[in-house]
């Protein structure tokens, strides 16, 4: 990872002093240990902090101009497919100075501008100023990998990799989004567009956000496609999908840096060891976090696995003295986020460090392929509403007399849920506490606030998904909301 942040103006303002543009610069140190740099023109700037993966020489060093000197660029991610693109680059004139993606991805903003990004293949961050035209473009890849977050304050846009740059430069404010607040009680993460500051914005996964004097316009440059095939058996999508992972592992171990991966022993980690392993002519390097609990501990899966494989295994045990990081853990997302895996996704990657510079992991298999409970509990709930109406509320009435213990409560929440409707029994799954309990807890006040300012994030998406099946429309849901703002996010902060 590296980290990404810079200015415009887009108004007659002061240009912000370049104490601010250093201060967002060293607040994202730890997602760049390699090198640090900055870049300044009139009325705009970029900072870069640099973990270097392709080449590790100074000719990678960022933020980098182009050779006609018109854009300069700030980026955070892997262009897996760039000696393709640097091939094709080549045959339109382009001369290249170092073996970096980062002058690939120059390079080809100078030739394709903002049709760029439905060319690459990878995931990425980034920022490219115009200076001819005293204009950003920032970029986030398709299913959200990689995090920019973005506020407008006295007609400057400022931009960055994390929430706590933009507060260092003096860009978050101060103002609490009521909305933000209420949403993460409700799922444990803040769904994007929003965050917990008011007036700070993420940039959604597939989106473009331009910024100049005609002011801030966003777009979304790729959204899934859940067409189905009618021509494909189940023979053909395993042989198809087959192909496609072993591809992206090969492009996905071109680095110049120590690779390994984080092996659960669950299907998707170990899919991928798999596919990885056998691309390598050296064994593998991977890494399992175990714990106490018995039930909770996987690591006699992943070590079969392991053994299996010939990988040079790597195992620790998450035990309780580790929540003394909690601290560092919950500043460095910046804003309310509690997915409790966040700490042993803390200690893999210090484990995996120690030995490797960059990591692959099965991150995204269940949201392709539903591997949630919830999704599995809905489709039985959806099931149970067949039977008859008379039936289930018999049923229900008698569940409702049973003794007050989890196994009884998971009865009554599953029958409760024949009574909704799928889309809404999908979403109390989803959610921790329901409105009426948010209500609850809020100060009258705060809930007349509210009444006018809530944002459901959950209802615009599933309008843009309400022609899929049942089925599809809760993977879409996963995929635009859970991966990017909790999964991916978890997997990028720790």
């Amino acid at each position: 990872m590296c980290g990404v942040a810079g200015y415009i103006r887009c108004g007659a303002v002061t240009t912000p002093p370049q104490v601010a543009l250093e201060a967002m610069g060293n607040a994202l140190a730890h997602r760049g240990p390699d090198d640090a740099g900055l870049w300044q023109g009139e009325g705009m700037g970029l900072a870069h902090r640099r973990l270097s993966v392709i080449d590790t020489s100074c000719a990678g060093h960022q933020p980098m101009t182009s050779a006609c000197g018109r854009y300069v660029l700030s980026y955070n991610g892997e262009i897996y497919n760039y000696r393709a693109l640097r091939t094709e680059l080549e045959g339109r004139g382009c001369s290249f100075r170092s073996q970096s993606d980062t002058e690939v991805l120059l390079h080809a903003w100078a030739a394709w501008g903002e049709d760029t990004p439905a060319r690459l293949n990878g995931i990425f961050a980034f920022a490219v100023i115009d200076i001819e035209n005293a204009r950003v473009v920032l970029v986030r890849d398709r299913l959200g990998v990689k995090p920019m977050f973005y506020a407008e304050r006295h007609g400057v846009l400022a931009f960055a990799s994390e929430l706590q740059a933009l507060a260092a430069g003096g860009f978050a404010g101060h103002q609490l989004n009521i909305a933000a607040l209420d949403a993460y009680l409700n799922f444990l993460y803040i769904p994007a567009p929003d965050t917990i500051y008011a007036g700070v914005r993420k940039l959604c996964p597939g989106e473009l956000l331009v910024a100049d004097t005609n002011g801030l316009r966003t777009r979304r440059y790729w959204a899934p496609d859940y067409a189905i095939d009618a021509h494909w058996t189940l023979d053909d999508a395993a042989a198809h999908l087959d192909e496609l992972l072993q591809d992206s592992l090969r492009l996905q171990q071109m680095g110049d840096v120590p690779l390994g991966a984080f092996l659960s022993g669950g299907i998707d980690s170990s899919a991928v060891v798999a596919h990885a392993s056998a691309a390598r002519s050296t064994p593998l390097k991977t890494f399992t976090i175990g714990f106490d609990d018995s039930e909770a501990d996987e690591r006699k899966y992943a070590r079969a696995l392991a053994r299996h494989l010939g990988t040079d295994h790597h195992e620790a045990v998450l035990s309780p003295a580790w929540v003394k990081l909690l601290p560092r853990i919950v500043r460095h997302f910046g804003e309310p986020f509690a997915d409790s895996s966040a700490l042993p996704m803390w200690l893999v990657s210090e484990v995996a460090r120690r030995e490797v510079t960059v990591a692959l992991s099965g991150d995204g298999g269940d949201e392709l392929f539903a591997g949630y409970t919830w999704a599995h509990m809905n489709l039985k709930a959806d099931a149970y509403r067949r039977v008859p109406a008379p039936l289930r509320h018999l049923v229900d009435l008698a569940l409702r007399l049973t003794p007050d213990m989890p196994q009884a409560a998971r009865l009554r929440r599953f029958s409760q849920d024949s009574f909704r409707s799928f889309d809404a029994s999908f979403r109390r799954r989803l959610t921790c506490f329901s409105a009426e309990q948010r209500a609850a807890l809020y100060h009258p006040e705060l809930r007349q606030k509210l009444s006018g300012a809530a944002t459901d994030r959950f209802a615009e998406h599933l309008e843009s998904v309400a022609t899929l099946q049942p089925a599809d429309r809760m993977l879409a849901l996963d995929t635009r909301m859970y991966l990017p703002d909790d999964i991916l996010t978890k997997v990028d902060r720790m």
